[in-house]
């Protein structure tokens, strides 16, 4: 279906539906099969993101933070904070909130290349 679908002829992949579980093994079978193809994924939670990470998405956007961070902006700008302080805020927070999320990615994949090199089943 990939290979029909022109998958392999794509400059970049952007998988964004509902089915969390769906998107984990879209992610991880695509990277399988073309591994220098950038596959960016939305993902509900912090977790959900770093999982995707993990699978092998490119990048995730979190539904859970970008929802949040326009509710803060409106509460921001509404209370008199300027807009252009308000984004660079919020853009600083975000920057960190996703470098922490390929962080525990990384940190989640050593871990369970440790635990399958001990012959240790890893729980998805």
């Amino acid at each position: 279906v990939l290979k029909a679908a022109g998958v392999g002829e794509a400059e970049l992949l952007v998988i964004a539906i509902d089915d969390a579980d769906s998107v984990a093994r879209l992610v991880s079978e695509i990277r399988h099969l073309y591994p220098r193809l950038p596959i960016y994924a939305r993902g509900h939670s912090r977790s959900r993101c770093a999982h995707l990470l993990g699978v092998g998405a490119s990048g995730v956007a979190s539904e859970n933070l970008e929802a949040s961070l326009q509710l803060a902006r409106y509460a921001m700008t509404g209370s008199g904070v300027d807009e252009e302080q308000a984004d660079e805020l919020l853009d600083r927070y975000r920057a960190s909130y996703y470098d922490y999320l390929e962080q525990e990615a990384v940190s989640e994949n050593a871990l369970e290349a440790e635990l399958e090199s001990n012959g240790e089943q890893v729980a998805d």
